[in-house]
């Protein structure tokens, strides 16, 4: 659910910068099979219904699949950013 969430707010970002022709890569296979199904169903089935449907206002969006070991810097920035909401949290129940 979080990667096809990860993907959705991507979308979000290139429609935020006026991109026109993005290459949305994931390392989660499972995701990025279902969004080429024509029929979505699923615990995420809405949310790739609504990239398909946003999709649309794109010239080009294209949806890769990518090892792990070659997103590397995503892997990274996801890893960061789980630590910095980790630590706001304990000092949240620390105060």
């Amino acid at each position: 659910m979080l990667e096809a969430t990860a993907c959705r707010e991507g979308m979000a970002l290139a429609i935020d910068l006026n991109l026109r022709r993005v290459k949305m890569a994931s390392d989660c296979a499972n995701v990025i099979r279902r969004i080429h199904k024509e029929d979505v169903l699923g615990p995420y089935g809405q949310l790739v219904r609504e990239m398909k449907a946003t999709e649309q206002g794109f010239d080009s969006f294209v949806y890769a699949h990518e090892e792990r070991r070659s997103n590397g810097d995503a892997h990274n920035l996801a890893r960061g950013l789980v630590n910095v909401m980790l630590f706001a949290v304990l000092n949240l129940n620390i105060l």
